[in-house]
């Protein structure tokens, strides 16, 4: 296998195959509640276990996740037997164990938190299996949000006891985790991420998260590990009659989480060995397949759109290779650093504006420099728009301009990755907080369906191992207090509306004078907000608005942008981490405006001016085809232009499909 589809789980510095072995079937009591239950005998668990550890390609680096449970009867008994009788293999198992559940007669949800138990179960669960290298509190349903917050609370002696074995690596265990099996619970500990602070990994049910889109987003912001469970015992049960069905399965659950490991629990080969298939699928026959259809008559085959479609958008066929891979073992850092530089700035053909300048390339220099000295990615943020801006028609969907911008991302990343194998890592924050902020909260369905397209692209495109989209709704409720951050916005636009039409009615060039702009400085505004910048947002709004808004409600809106540029700064919103800036891209060219804002910041073209000149940003443009040359290619329009049009405009629908998944996508084909 690919080892590029090798998992890590949050923090750890480990990378794990995707699919773990769970071990509740080699319990010795009949915890299914089968009829025909039978208990494994320890050849048999030997099997299992050997013929995971091939299908997973494990080694001391890449290891096989076994997870049991001081609940699962003998379980621990009969993993530890095995380590016991092959410790050739042992350091290629990362074993996973819990404590707090306990299995008693026929009742498997006996809790029990005491600092006695915990004692008690740790050092039998340490005799059993020789070795831990993740303990679990083990939760159900039953526990409640208040129980969690009393044993995982910092002053609780519990706590106290677990970040002592795990300072101390007692038994082995390097990192803590908690399984959850309620959503109420999830909910909660997201919310009151404080209480996570000792907890290196989550263990949740597939379906509370296929359930909840929102607490998958929200997860990201956690940085914790993530390890998923049950994929069938809640999962559609239409979908587990077939092997086209179970694969659908496996491929949801594993696009969850760029990260996420599923565990799968067995007593047979056969259904291991299928499962482990599924995952193979999943992360190695991901071929991208493009076709479009229409119900119109247009000038040229579908064949050869779909032939045309296929070998334009290649960048997204991962078994082939776009890039020539250099011989870098002997370049300089400065060489490989200047490099990069050369490859984000482009040219004029890729890039918005002028190429940065001797000052901005030093900026660029140090950001980089950080990241090369580290040896990972290179982080790059880059706003996004949170629906169409198409005055009211269609906002609600993504269409080929969102896939031709990924394929100019993927293109920079691939030049990256051919001088620095780390390459680069995009972080897409999508405004949709500040989306209701300027336009109203009424768009939250539009917003949420734009949005949730864009997500389900970069799974279909298997671009989530380089893009993340963050939705700022979710970080700022997760990670800030959402009313003082609120509050803060709304005192950040009610200041600077008073200095723009304070500042309109008494000069603008001599601003800095006004009570107002020194009202809005104090709040950590840069300079006076000039003509520039003011015809620039007006002008744009009137492209995309048209007379449908007055002017004064266009002033509403872009103060409204300004006020939520303004709390970004204020709370530092996009920092990535606490070491070092990223890179910041952009597909909209600003006007204007402090030059330190700019400051390591490219902007760059959606497509290059040889495929259209006219450039737009994604969330503003209208993605078609066309002929040019005797071949299909895309083009960006504005809305209002193809809608101008409409007599040369042909309806159809481009299809994009990989590994289980697809996404279809309104394309029209202007005959010009």
């Amino acid at each position: 296998m690919n080892k590029n589809y090798l998992r890590k789980l949050g923090e750890i510095n480990l990378k794990f195959y995707p699919l773990g072995l769970g071990t509740a079937s080699f319990a010795g009591v009949n915890m299914v509640g089968s009829k025909n239950y039978k208990p494994l005998n320890d050849k048999k668990i030997h099997e299992l276990i050997n013929n995971a550890l091939v299908e997973a390609e494990a080694t001391e680096v890449n290891k096989l996740i076994i997870d049991t449970s001081a609940q699962y009867g003998e379980s621990e008994i009969k993993i530890g037997n095995y380590i016991k009788n092959n410790q050739d293999k042992a350091q290629k198992i990362y074993i996973c164990t819990k404590w707090g559940l306990k299995f008693k007669s026929d009742d498997f949800a006996v809790q029990d938190y005491s600092l006695k138990n915990l004692k008690q179960s740790l050092e039998n669960s340490a005799k059993l299996l020789t070795k831990i290298d993740l303990y679990y509190i083990h939760t159900n349903p039953s526990v409640k949000p208040e129980l969690l917050k009393s044993i995982l609370d910092q002053n609780n002696e519990i706590i106290h006891f677990l970040k002592k074995i795990k300072c101390e690596k007692k038994f082995g265990i390097e990192n803590l985790g908690i399984s959850i099996s309620s959503s109420e619970n999830l909910i909660f500990l997201i919310k009151n991420k404080f209480l996570l602070k000792e907890i290196d990994v989550l263990q949740i049910n597939a379906n509370i998260l296929l359930d909840n889109p929102k607490i998958i987003r929200q997860l990201e912001y956690l940085n914790k590990g993530i390890i998923i469970n049950s994929l069938y015992r809640k999962g559609d049960l239409s979908k587990r009659n077939s092997q086209k069905g179970l694969q659908e399965i496996f491929s949801e659950v594993l696009s969850i989480n760029k990260n996420a490991i599923i565990l799968t629990g067995t007593s047979s080969i056969q259904h291991l060995n299928q499962n482990f298939s599924y995952v193979k699928n999943y992360v190695e026959n991901n071929k991208i397949k493009i076709s479009y259809r229409t119900n119109n008559p247009i000038p040229i085959s579908l064949s050869k759109i779909d032939e045309d479609l296929t070998d334009y958008f290649n960048v997204f066929d991962t078994k082939k290779i776009n890039f020539q891979k250099k011989d870098n073992a002997n370049l300089s850092k400065d060489t490989i650093i200047n490099s990069i530089i050369d490859i984000l700035a482009g040219s004029l053909k890729t890039r918005i504006g002028p190429e940065p300048d001797n000052e901005q390339r030093e900026i660029l220099y140090k950001i980089i420099n950080f990241y090369i000295q580290t040896n990972i990615a290179i982080s790059t943020i880059l706003t996004w728009g949170p629906k169409k801006f198409f005055s009211d028609k269609e906002e609600n969907h993504i269409d080929l301009s969102e896939v031709l911008s990924f394929q100019t991302l993927m293109l920079l990343n691939d030049k990256v990755v051919s001088i620095y194998s780390p390459g680069l890592h995009f972080d897409l924050f999508v405004e949709d907080f500040e989306g209701k902020f300027i336009e109203g909260a009424h768009l939250e369905n539009t917003f949420d369906s734009y949005i949730s397209e864009l997500e389900k692209l970069v799974k279909v495109l298997s671009m989530n191992k380089i893009i993340r989209i963050i939705r700022t709704q979710d970080l700022i409720m997760v990670n800030y207090n959402f009313k003082e951050l609120t509050d803060q916005l709304n005192n950040n636009y009610n200041c600077l509306r008073e200095y723009w039409l304070e500042s309109e009615k008494l000069g603008i060039e001599t601003s800095e004078n006004l009570e107002s702009y020194k009202k809005i400085e104090k709040l950590g505004w840069f300079e006076k907000i000039g003509h520039d910048t003011r015809d620039y947002y007006i002008g744009r709004l009137n492209k995309i608005l048209g007379d449908t808004k007055t002017h004064l409600q266009k002033v509403d809106m872009t103060v409204r942008l300004l006020a939520c540029v303004l709390v970004h700064r204020q709370y530092g919103l996009f920092k990535i981490n606490n070491k070092s800036e990223p890179v910041k891209l952009s597909f909209l060219k600003i006007s204007g405006g402090p030059k330190k804002l700019m400051n390591g910041r490219i902007d760059v073209r959606t497509i290059p001016t040889n495929i259209s000149k006219g450039h737009i940003s994604p969330w503003s443009a209208k993605g078609c085809l066309r002929m040019k040359n005797n071949k299909i290619l895309p083009v960006l329009r504005r809305y209002n232009e193809v809608m101008k049009n409409q007599k040369n405009l042909n309806d159809g629908e481009i299809t994009i499909e990989s590994s289980s998944l697809k996404i279809s996508l309104k394309t029209n084909f202007l005959v010009e």
